[in-house]
């Protein structure tokens, strides 16, 4: 098993950046820092992301990442039900981003 720590911090600066980590190459836990770091071609290897709970540091990349995965199929997101929540009503709620 091969785990690539992106970013570990609550915000981004040049050297920190917020959470996620890569497991093999196609399972992300967080999605704190997946697009600002990883290659489109690495994101596209993705199959599902586990979010732990629903601090912005932890969901930020995930409307990003929707649309550069737009045209590839699904990716499964796991979570929790309040997690979902928050997605639903405040991220992924067509306000911010369409």
């Amino acid at each position: 098993m091969e785990i690539e720590i992106l970013g570990a911090h609550m915000t981004e600066v040049t050297n920190a950046k917020p959470t996620a980590l890569v497991i093999d190459g196609v399972l992300a836990l967080d999605a704190g820092s997946l697009c600002s770091s990883l290659t489109l071609s690495a994101q596209q290897k993705l199959k599902a992301i586990l979010i732990t709970h629903q601090h912005y540091d932890h969901i930020r990349d995930i409307p990003a990442l929707a649309m550069n995965l737009s045209y590839q199929g699904v990716l499964q997101i796991y979570s929790t039900p309040p997690v979902f929540e928050v997605l639903s009503t405040h991220l992924l709620d067509g306000k911010i981003y369409p």
